[in-house]
């Protein structure tokens, strides 16, 4: 049985793609604090663009987690491991190499055997946005027993999936903060078991995208999500201001600022009238393609235009238009990488 696209699906694919690229674009700025509009401007870009990880994996939920009705557990690993797997070590090989001749960050004595080259790897030392793929590959060993539960059981108020979410939300997004605000330490014995990692996001997508929401619950979701957004900006700015230097605290794609902020994102592209705009669907559509190369390969183009152009990665004029430069370099490259045998399969 094919799969039918869906339009949304592919449209946060492609935003998603250039909101962490735009986080990239903005992390030298973010990173290097300093009391100043531009590190507020950087900051704000960045929180603006914090669904992006999240959203990735309410993707995979909803688009696998009914994958039995396509093909056997067995294929279901086959398949996502080959398309992963391979280009995660392939390019992991080739980060290292970048990062002991260009950056300098590693030394070929941190490679010099097969243990410390595959501690390196196993442990994303060298372009540490590969850690995603870690978290990934996690996600689909779970998937095949998260999708053995029957779908009528799974959502509503008594379905197993929305327990899960609502357990791990309390658990691991809201009450360790609010308690750190009060000045209790959290017992982690307590975090859900099962819901370790980025597993909420996962269940999120799948009930997200297979639950009708009514208009009136659709703005209190877009309002909690504009709050989120603001709250996180807004908190972190003035914890970062105080203690001079970047204050996390309510940041992490798993705080309840960004799971809030990222399901308002989601619902909104879910019933935006996607069908009416036929020219830029078809080309958001061709774009989803090019997403999973253009992560694997956008921190190079961010390198490469800086060092070619001498660009200055604090100015606005690179904050904002190296967002798109960096993603239309990269989708060409992609594109041109994938028509060449074998190599495409190395950059699906």
């Amino acid at each position: 049985m094919s799969k039918k696209r869906v339009g949304y699906f592919d449209a946060l694919n492609v935003v998603s793609c250039i909101a962490v690229v735009a986080m990239h674009v903005n992390g030298t700025s973010l990173y290097t604090f300093h009391h100043s509009v531009s590190w507020l401007s950087s900051l704000f870009i960045d929180c603006l663009c914090y669904f992006a990880v999240p959203v990735f994996f309410m993707l995979t939920g909803a688009t696998l987690m009914d994958y039995r009705k396509r093909y056997n557990t067995y294929e279901f690993i086959k398949k996502r491991f080959s398309r992963t797997m391979i280009p995660f070590l392939f390019w992991s090989v080739v980060a290292i190499v970048w990062c002991v001749l260009a950056l300098k960050c590693l030394k070929w004595s941190d490679v010099s055997s097969p243990i410390k080259l595959i501690n390196v790897i196993f442990n994303v030392r060298a372009f540490n946005i590969y850690y995603f793929f870690i978290d990934l590959f996690a996600v689909y060993l779970c998937i095949p027993v998260l999708g053995i539960i029957p779908s009528q059981k799974r959502i509503g108020k008594k379905g197993v999936f929305t327990y899960l979410i609502l357990y791990t939300f309390l658990s691991r997004s809201l009450l360790p903060v609010l308690f750190s605000i009060i000045g209790i330490e959290w017992n982690q014995s307590l975090n859900n078991p099962l819901g370790g990692g980025y597993i909420i996001f996962v269940l999120l997508g799948y009930c997200l995208a297979n639950t009708q929401i009514e208009l009136k619950r659709r703005r209190v979701i877009y309002l909690f999500g504009v709050i989120a957004l603001f709250f996180q900006f807004g908190i972190t700015a003035y914890l970062s201001f105080r203690d001079n230097s970047i204050n996390a605290m309510y940041r992490g794609y798993t705080n309840f600022p960004t799971v809030i902020y990222a399901v308002a994102v989601f619902t909104a592209f879910k019933y935006f009238k996607w069908e009416n705009y036929e020219k830029l669907n078809s080309a958001i559509m061709h774009l989803s393609g090019e997403s999973f190369g253009v992560y694997l390969i956008h921190k190079y183009s961010i390198y490469v235009l800086c060092y070619i152009f001498h660009i200055n990665e604090f100015s606005v004029v690179w904050r904002i238009g190296g967002i798109f430069l960096t993603y239309g370099l990269s989708v060409i490259i992609v594109k041109l990488l994938q028509k060449i045998p074998y190599v495409n399969k190395l950059i699906p």
